[in-house]
């Protein structure tokens, strides 16, 4: 049986919708992530869904315009973990594998390039870099092999992490679009883990390409990374 732990939320960054020509949803910056409690022991998978989208990581924004460039520096610490991280605590997961979807599971963190794809994830029937619906969760369950103590392991490396806090610091080059100023934001972009307390756990891609500037309405704008350090 299936209770609900997976969504994806941001303990800084949230709130508003994609717009335009985003390709996905700009979200703006929140406070305070509510701390996980966890309400009792069990086997089941205690995530409901995930959200993804992006967080926005400068407080103050650039003005750009067509053929101008104008740099956006960040540095914020917000209570989140990035995807690299999770990646590389994956050791009791592959534990809960057969020898077959362990040659899997390597392939895939050999292709592994700091994003949301998430390789632990994919061995659910998952796919994290989207958002996850808890009927897609309740499906998975249904349809993957030993789904319940697979889904533990993943459970319990979201937790241990749950109240982690990162240092994200970098520098965005940004292009405008229009001949009329318009005031540029960086984002990253986030997936927030929703679990079956309410709780909620932000996961943040390691991936320079999710980086990206945007105006307040979400119109993602012509940028370049120049610089990105995530520090945990």
């Amino acid at each position: 049986m299936v209770s609900a732990k997976f969504i994806a939320c941001l303990a800084l960054f949230f709130s508003a919708a994609l717009a335009g020509a985003a390709p996905r949803r700009i979200v703006n910056v929140v406070k305070n992530l509510v701390p996980i409690t966890r309400q009792s022991e069990t086997s089941e998978f205690a995530v409901t869904e995930t959200t993804t989208g992006f967080g926005r990581i400068t407080r103050v924004g650039v003005s750009v315009v067509r053929g101008a460039n104008a740099t956006l520096n960040f540095d914020v610490t917000v209570t989140a973990i990035d995807a690299e991280t999770i990646n590389s605590m994956s050791s009791s997961f592959v534990e809960t594998l057969t020898a077959e979807e362990r040659v899997q599971f390597e392939e895939l963190v050999s292709n592994f390039d700091g994003s949301l794809n998430l390789p632990i994830f994919e061995l659910l029937g998952l796919n994290f870099a989207e958002s996850i619906s808890t009927e897609q969760i309740a499906e998975a369950a249904r349809s993957i092999e030993n789904f319940e103590t697979k889904s533990s392991a993943v459970e319990e490396i979201l937790e241990s992490v749950v109240d982690s806090r990162i240092r994200i610091t970098g520098t965005l080059s940004a292009t405008g679009q229009s001949n009329i100023p318009t005031v540029a934001f960086a984002f990253i972009e986030l997936s927030t883990v929703t679990f079956d307390d309410g709780s909620d756990l932000v996961v943040v891609s390691s991936n320079p390409s999710d980086v990206v500037a945007a105006d307040s309405e979400g119109a993602v704008q012509p940028s370049e990374v120049e610089r990105i350090n995530i520090l945990f």
